[in-house]
């Protein structure tokens, strides 16, 4: 892992798991917000994956209350979101699955929920396929309705190259 995502480690491998450290490590300017919210101890590394498939990242393991972002991008101020995640791994680990394209880099970083720092796990996971994972496009804005009141929600999804509407 790097503090600075200029010299962010990469990996290659379909899985593994690795071990590293955030202490001491700070957010650097126009860092994004991983899992929409605000830490300052982040961490970078990059994963090339080594084929098309469905890949699954989580911090389980780690001793403190992990933020998880995975990215595209070549500069820290203009990668663009492909998955993150707060504390879906349990015990305040993070957990992300996204359609993984062979070939592309990912950026990941991995951050402390209220300013957390500590050991980190990070394990990474590739299942080859060209089935892919639904996308969601597009929700309803969010609507509040009273109590015993009706709700329509319109979720639009992209699921094996096909788009729906429910």
């Amino acid at each position: 892992f790097a503090n600075d995502f200029r010299n962010r480690g990469v990996i290659s491998t379909p899985s593994g798991s690795g071990r590293g450290s955030n202490v001491g490590a700070n957010r650097e300017e126009d860092e994004s917000l991983h899992a929409g919210k605000r830490g300052k101890a982040s961490v970078w590394i990059s994963w090339i994956a080594p084929q098309t498939g469905i890949a699954t990242v989580s911090t389980d393991g780690s001793s403190f209350d992990t933020l998880l972002g995975v990215y595209l991008g070549s500069a820290v101020d203009r990668v663009q979101a492909v998955a993150s995640d707060d504390d879906a791994a349990g015990y305040h680990t993070s957990l992300v699955r996204f359609n993984a394209v062979g070939g592309k880099r990912y950026e990941i970083a991995i951050d402390g929920f209220a300013e957390g720092q500590g050991d980190i796990v990070l394990n990474w996971d590739l299942f080859a396929t060209n089935e892919k994972l639904p996308e969601i496009l597009k929700l309803s804005p969010s609507t509040t309705v009273s109590l015993g009141s009706p709700l329509a929600l319109v979720v639009e999804y992209s699921c094996l190259s096909q788009v729906s509407v429910q």
